[in-house]
């Protein structure tokens, strides 16, 4: 069996700490308590967000100008009906601790926006990021988009007590 001397299994520690020292050194912890700032935290990478519980209103923080651009610039060379997102998740190792708080969706939104590709609520396709007890609840008309609630899209990401009331979906 090989032996490593001393010399060299200090060597070893100190890269692996050099390597991991980047990621280690941009992680940051963030409380919030508004759409607009998770919406602006879900495109960076490696922080820990916690949300303050309550219910936030996606029609509060989905203004016209937001919900007009949903669906726009749909590249359809690849998919006859690519996906259209209307809150993305595209940072990577993140921590969403969302505990106590729920999503509220006002079905009417689907009105206002383009059903040009396949509406997809919310869309995570960064990598491996953890969201840990959010509740998404539809409210309104039973209206849908023939799209979904929730994506994931990246690799090894995880869903924690999160819990969908949705409706709208046809035939059921």
């Amino acid at each position: 069996m090989f032996k490593l001397n001393t010399t060299i299994r200090t060597s070893l520690k100190l890269a692996l700490f050099l390597l991991a020292t980047p990621y280690l050194a941009s992680a940051a912890n963030h409380t919030i308590s508004s759409l607009e700032e998770l919406m602006a935290l879900a495109t960076q990478d490696g922080n820990e967000i916690t949300m303050t519980p309550g219910t936030y209103s996606a029609r509060d923080y989905l203004t016209p100008e937001l919900l007009a651009a949903v669906g726009t610039n749909l590249d359809k060379s690849k998919e006859k009906r690519p996906p259209s997102p209307i809150l993305t998740f595209s940072g990577s190792d993140n921590v969403y601790n969302l505990e106590g708080v729920t999503l509220e969706v006002d079905t009417r939104i689907y009105d206002d926006i383009s059903l040009d590709g396949y509406p997809r609520f919310v869309f995570i396709n960064g990598h491996r990021n953890q969201i840990k007890g959010l509740t998404i609840r539809y409210i309104g008309p039973n209206q849908g988009t023939n799209g979904n609630c929730l994506t994931l899209w990246g690799d090894h990401n995880e869903l924690t007590d999160v819990s969908l009331y949705v409706h709208g979906s046809s035939p059921y």
